[in-house]
């Protein structure tokens, strides 16, 4: 069974429930499982097997010409820019809209033709250098829905199960019953993030909101407007909207789960948002290669366990650490959900067994999980190895500035490295406090707060940090400010 057939499936189930809530409007399972036929049939007629199509730029649009592309067995390509800005992969002049298809054609490269069937196509943010393609098919589409849709299920009481195949994956999910959940996504849906949790929804018969931005202040109004039961957020627009808890004025979405994506950077984070929100908050860690999430704290774990770690692998997913060097050891994962390559000078590369995920971790007995910084950008400072995230969420916490990015230059008095932070400020900023008096009074915060080791050397106001897809700080972008 495929993923497009849980799909029909649900449909036939809850035809006249909503599927997806935009625009204060809703769509319903009936309506979009027509939609999703119609534009197959018309893709299925323009574009030859082992064709691509390159969705059009209105969410709409991309919902329904990614299910319809496979129903129709074709590889649909997600386009994904900068800062989550959309753009058209080179080559590509594929346009797919809801009403109709328009300036379609077929482009030919060697790795498109190598994919049998449907596959969907995904650029990695590029947090860690060059951004790259990676594909997915049938099989890693089905093993990610599983996966995830377990964890909603055990902590409705249902049993765990581990994935096997992705037939036996989709049939038990069909036996599964709705709970009426509304999922909200704070990613785009050209990210691996933000297509694992459109289709775990409506996979699993419950409602996705597409929001009309996914700026934080939009995503938080969205949750309160449309009743949103469970959010999946980027660790910059966590931050958010633990800042936005905090302040007694605003109005707070009742949520049930809140789940953060990305390395765990600030200690505090977590319990900041079950406080403010009284919801359950969760950290994951995954990759693009690995289909989205692969571990993650679980909403029913001990507070220590989701304020400290970010889990344990999900059931079916394996994890070995791989000493690198006097930094640490480096995480290894073996998930059913890895995709089926990456595209590497126009040819489709398989992945390795396990995927090397670049950041370093640590394990404890009980298999519980932390995640302590990207290999190539740890800092040194004696025998100290620091996560620049850490500091950027402790600074980002400071009521006058917007983002921070920290990077490590070497010292020019030891072997050791020093830390710069570089932060931009809001629009409070200059009206309140010298720019000055500022940047001292953040240096002396880290000073209380932060590990000595942990304090940056400098503070320097930039206009603007360079940023990934996933709105994280761009490493490399910010290696390159540490040379003015």
């Amino acid at each position: 069974m495929r993923v497009i057939d849980l799909v029909v499936q649900r449909a036939e189930q809850v035809d006249r429930e909503p599927a997806v809530i935009f625009d204060s409007s809703k769509m319903t399972y009936r309506d979009l499982l027509a939609l999703v036929e119609r534009s197959s049939k018309l893709i299925s007629s323009s574009v030859p097997p082992n064709g691509g199509v390159l969705l059009g730029v209105d969410p709409l649009d991309k919902i329904v010409g990614f299910l319809a592309s496979m129903m129709a067995e074709r590889v649909v390509i997600l386009g994904v820019g900068r800062n989550g800005a959309d753009k058209e992969p080179r080559g590509y002049t594929h346009l797919f809209q809801a009403g109709g298809i328009s300036s379609l054609g077929v482009d030919r490269q060697n790795w498109v033709e190598a994919v049998d069937g449907f596959a969907f196509v995904v650029e990695t943010s590029g947090t860690t250098g060059k951004p790259k393609l990676v594909v997915h098919d049938n099989r890693s589409l089905a093993a990610n829905v599983f996966l995830t849709a377990s964890v909603e299920d055990e902590l409705h009481g249902d049993e765990a199960a581990h994935f096997t195949d992705a037939g036996s994956a989709m049939q038990r999910l069909v036996n599964r019953s709705p709970h009426g959940l509304r999922f909200l996504s704070g990613m785009p849906l050209t990210s691996i993030a933000g297509v694992s949790m459109l289709m775990r929804a409506i996979a699993m018969g419950e409602q996705f909101v597409v929001p009309p931005s996914i700026d934080p202040p939009t995503v938080w109004e969205s949750a309160i407007s449309f009743a949103v039961s469970n959010v999946g957020l980027p660790p910059f627009t966590a931050g958010s909207f633990a800042l936005f808890a905090e302040d007694q004025s605003r109005n707070r979405p009742a949520l049930l789960h809140l789940g953060i994506g990305g390395s765990f950077a600030d200690p505090n984070l977590v319990e900041r948002l079950e406080s403010g929100l009284d919801c359950l908050v969760t950290v994951g860690f995954g990759a693009t290669e690995l289909g989205g999430v692969a571990i993650m704290s679980r909403p029913w774990d001990a507070a220590e366990i989701r304020w400290e770690t970010i889990g344990r692998p999900l059931n079916g997913v394996d994890v070995v650490l791989q000493e690198v060097d006097k930094r640490g050891a480096e995480l290894l994962v073996r998930s059913p959900a890895i995709a089926r390559g990456v595209v590497v000078d126009g040819e489709l590369r398989e992945l390795e067994e396990w995927f090397h995920t670049g950041d370093l971790a640590t394990i404890t007995k009980g298999g519980l999980l932390t995640v302590g910084g990207r290999v190539d950008f740890v800092i040194s400072r004696g025998a100290h190895r620091i996560d620049p995230a850490r500091i950027e969420a402790f600074i980002e916490r400071h009521p006058l500035v917007d983002r921070c990015g920290v990077a490590g230059v070497p010292s020019r008095i030891s072997g050791n490295e020093d830390i710069i932070a570089f932060v931009t400020l809001n629009e409070m900023a200059s009206a309140q406090i010298g720019f000055d008096e500022l940047l001292s009074g953040i240096r002396q915060d880290c000073i209380r707060s932060l590990a000595i080791h942990e304090v940056p050397r400098r503070v320097r106001i930039v206009e603007n940090i360079p940023l990934a897809a996933d709105s994280s700080p761009d490493r490399l972008g910010l290696s390159k400010l540490t040379r003015f």
